[in-house]
Parts: C-alpha cells; sequence; structure tokens
C-alpha cells in the first residue's frame, strides 16, 4: 500500500499501524487472572508491594492472620500513593514497597508524620511496626518529566532523546503538530523544561480526559522532504514553536499518523 502519513516519514510503508492477527487479548486477559501476583507477594515478615494503583487487598499472611489494605492513588499520574490500613494482626508486619529506579527522591510518611531514616535495600524500602485500623502510609514519588538519553553505542539513538515522565514514556505524534511542522524536522533544546497538562485541551480527540500530555519549548528545521536523498545541509534557522507530547501508549488511535519517541537534542549550555 503506496500511503504517506500526515506528519512526513516512512512509517507507513514500514509497517501499517495496527495488526489484524494479534495475541494481545489472550495475553491481556492472562495478565488480569495474573495481576494480584505481579503486585504482591508475601513473606514471612510480610508483604511486598510490587506496583502501584488503586486496588484493596485482602489476604492471609505466611503467619495465617489477615491482613488487609487499600491503595488510594492516581497512579501514574499522580507520584502521591497511600495505603490505608483495613484490617491488621496485633503484632508487627513488614511493609516492603518498591521505589522505582527512576524515583531518586522518593518520600515516606505514616499518618503524616515523614520517615526519615527510609533506607533502600535492592530497590525496596522497609516499613514494619503493629498497624492500626485507619492507619496511613504515604508514598511520594517525584513526577518531574525528565529528558532522557541512551547509551552512545546505541547508534540509532545517539544525539537523540526521549522524554518520561515518572513511568510513563513520550512520544510526538503528527496529528499534534502545527501545520507545516512534521516529525523529522523536530528539535528538542537540551535545557527544554515541559510542564505537564491535564486533559484534551488543544489536542485532536480522542485521548481520555484524564490522560496528562507534556507541553514544552521545542526546535523546527524546515527542509524538504524530497530527492535527492543527499544534499548540502540546510541553512535554514532552527524556528521555535510549542510541542505537545502524549504518552507512547495512546499513539495511533486518532487515524494514521506518523510518531516518534526518539527526537534529536540541540545541546544547550
Amino acid at each position: 500500500e503506496n500511503y504517506q502519513p500526515k506528519g512526513g516519514t516512512d512509517m507507513a510503508m514500514r509497517g501499517t499501524p495496527g495488526r489484524k492477527q494479534i495475541c494481545c487479548p489472550s495475553n491481556l486477559l492472562r495478565t488480569l487472572a495474573q495481576l494480584s501476583a505481579y503486585f504482591y507477594s508475601l513473606d514471612d515478615a510480610g508483604l511486598w508491594v510490587h506496583h502501584y494503583g488503586g486496588n484493596k487487598l485482602n489476604c492471609r499472611l505466611a503467619s495465617g492472620e489477615d491482613f488487609a489494605f487499600e491503595q488510594v492513588t492516581d497512579y501514574p499520574w499522580s507520584g502521591e500513593v497511600k495505603f490505608v490500613i483495613r484490617q491488621a494482626p496485633a503484632k508487627s508486619v513488614s511493609l516492603r514497597l518498591r521505589v522505582p529506579g527512576w524515583a531518586d527522591k522518593a518520600a515516606f510518611a505514616i499518618n503524616g508524620k515523614p520517615v526519615l531514616d527510609a533506607k533502600t535495600e535492592r530497590g525496596y524500602v522497609t516499613i514494619a511496626q503493629t498497624w492500626k485500623t485507619g492507619d496511613a502510609i504515604t508514598l511520594s514519588l517525584p513526577m518531574e518529566p525528565t529528558l532522557m538519553a541512551a547509551d552512545p553505542r546505541v547508534e540509532e539513538t545517539r544525539h537523540q532523546v526521549a522524554m518520561m515522565r515518572g513511568p510513563v514514556l513520550y512520544c510526538v505524534e503528527s496529528p499534534d503538530l502545527p501545520p507545516g511542522v512534521d516529525v523529522p524536522s523536530v528539535l528538542v533544546p537540551s535545557t527544554s523544561t515541559f510542564k505537564p497538562v491535564v486533559g484534551m485541551a488543544g489536542v485532536k480527540a480522542p485521548l481520555a480526559d484524564k490522560t496528562v500530555l507534556l507541553r514544552g519549548p521545542a526546535l523546527h528545521r524546515p527542509e524538504p522532504r524530497m530527492p535527492p536523498l543527499y544534499r548540502p545541509l540546510s541553512k535554514e534557522s532552527l524556528q521555535p514553536f510549542e510541542l505537545t507530547l502524549i504518552p507512547y501508549y495512546a499513539w495511533a488511535n486518532r487515524g494514521r499518523s506518523a510518531m516518534s519517541v526518539w527526537l534529536p537534542v540541540v545541546l544547550k549550555d
């Protein structure tokens, strides 16, 4: 199929988004059936928390006693995760909370009082005490948008950056670009500061109302996309514009489009 998507890449020529025969539905059902095991596991001292998301847990500890709490959170859009104890035995129970590798400034509190001596061991912080109904453990994860670089030995991404906010990877998609700007012409200054924007204001629907987008300054270099294949480097000056990024998982939901996670970076002091 000879189709050139709006946005100026040959993506559709390399593989049309949305395969007709996929294994995802059966894998999704399998994941849902095993979801509790991905989130939690037990040991003799208590409970391990591997992932975060709004849910209620009712379990039997290795000691045979019942333990229950609720995760109250809007993660991954918010970095605030609260565990509210609903039932606990009359003895110390350890909660081992995972600290993601990107969360180097994670903070913890019990009933509003900061935990100052929390130490991370193999990616987990252990908080242990005798819990009572209504106790609240709060985890605060930093959610600043961050430009990420790959190992320079990966040639395809050398001198390029990707954007992450917490655990969510972002991308640029052609429906969000202004007229005259295509995906290959977008560059990101190394000093760019992107801000989270909630909702779909100024974005071509459909995206979920609570989807957190990112907006920030970018640069555009006008350049022809026609032969010859090799030509002198363009002398066109870089033009600033406001770039909108969407979560990577949400692309290809607004018709055929061009998309990129990795964008060339312009180094600035």
